[in-house]
């Protein structure tokens, strides 16, 4: 017996041992992956990210992508928010809390949020039917609401976006199209469907090159005559989500085409395309680039995919198809198909690492997400 438990302390030590000695190998493989890739980046300063991960060898391009993933975000903590019915709250995923935020207010059941800077602190835009919400999580009782006329419609201001060189609130709405409020002078401006060639405004980006608007199939630049121009080369089938980065501005469209605008230039190009079905999308930062997590309308499983690059990462979950995306360095977060639940993974693992069941909490189904 003796000889026995020897033995079977000798093996598990073995054992032991080699998971050790694989642990070291990975490490120092990851390493020298890591370090090869920052030599690129620092020959090629201004491309982007995606486009360095294709000089690497084929076999390597995914361990290169989540150790460089694992890298940018395993130190960071985001926070998550959501809007369902009335209320705005945290969602502590690690504790499984909900923390309702008080808004005071009367616009109505809100809609959508997203995060933004403001003063150079993190602020919220929370969408509702009548008018949007500014405000600092922090402080939510010092929320500033900011209404408008919707002629009794039931839908709410979707998509936001804020220009803080101006103090400039952007939202756009299925029935009236894009507002804007200037906070500062307290002027509302209206843009309809009459100043984009006759579609819906949806998807705003505003940057220090101008602020973009995406409606029907193409994008358009509200520049600073106020008047929307159509951006030549951008028109195609509708604009699933719109993306920017530092460089471009990256038009998503349901059958997977990627349409790439160059800020400094204004031209169009077309990126990696793979022929995916998308129905909901969200943005990754990532080395000053993005990558873009994409889900369609029937499956349970998300893709995350390089505008510039082939390399493509899985996120597998049985609450899918998911109605809802937001992501940040560490996390990726979708609403569960049914809006009860809310599902997370961190950008390198293919398993979630959170499912909650938030409707018993918020007693509505949830309507969106943001990362902080």
């Amino acid at each position: 017996p003796v000889g026995r438990m020897g033995s079977a302390q000798w093996q598990r030590r073995r054992v032991e041992e080699a998971a050790a000695a694989a642990r070291i190998a990975a490490a120092e493989r990851e390493g020298e992956l890591l370090r090869r890739f920052e030599d690129i980046r620092r020959q090629n300063p201004d491309v982007p990210a995606g486009a360095l991960l294709m000089g690497l060898p084929a076999s390597e391009r995914p361990d290169a992508l989540r150790a460089l993933l694992r890298g940018a975000g395993g130190r960071q903590t985001s926070r998550i928010f959501a809007v369902s019915g009335d209320m705005l709250c945290e969602v502590d995923v690690v504790s499984d809390q909900v923390l309702p935020l008080t808004l005071s207010g009367e616009l109505g059941p809100l809609r959508s949020v997203r995060a933004v800077q403001r003063r150079g602190t993190p602020h919220l835009l929370v969408g509702a039917r009548d008018g949007v919400y500014l405000l600092d999580p922090e402080v939510p009782e010092t929320a500033e609401a900011f209404e408008v006329d919707v002629g009794g419609s039931p839908f709410g201001f979707s998509n936001l976006a804020y220009d803080e060189t101006v103090s400039v609130i952007y939202a756009t709405h299925a029935d009236v199209g894009l507002v804007s409020w200037q906070i500062d002078l307290g002027i509302v401006t209206i843009r309809g469907r009459d100043d984009f060639g006759g579609e819906t405004p949806r998807q705003i980006d505003v940057s220090p090159s101008g602020t973009h608007v995406a409606a029907g199939g193409g994008l358009w630049r509200v520049g600073s005559s106020g008047k929307p121009e159509p951006v030549e080369g951008t028109e195609g089938e509708s604009v699933c989500f719109l993306v920017g980065t530092e460089r471009e501005l990256i038009l998503v469209r349901p059958s997977g085409r990627v349409t790439i605008v160059s800020r400094s230039t204004g031209k169009a190009s077309e990126g990696t395309s793979r022929g995916d079905v998308i129905a909901v999308g969200a943005a990754l930062p990532w080395l000053g680039d993005v990558r873009l997590a994409v889900g369609d309308s029937f499956s349970t499983s998300l893709s995350v995919l390089g505008p510039h690059d082939d390399v493509r990462t899985t996120l597998q979950h049985a609450q899918g198809p998911f109605k809802a995306l937001a992501a940040g360095p560490d996390v990726i977060a979708g609403i569960s198909s049914d809006r009860n639940r809310l599902v997370c993974w961190r950008p390198w693992q293919e398993q979630s690492f959170a499912d909650l069941h938030l409707i018993s909490r918020t007693r509505s189904r949830l309507a969106d997400i943001t990362v902080v």
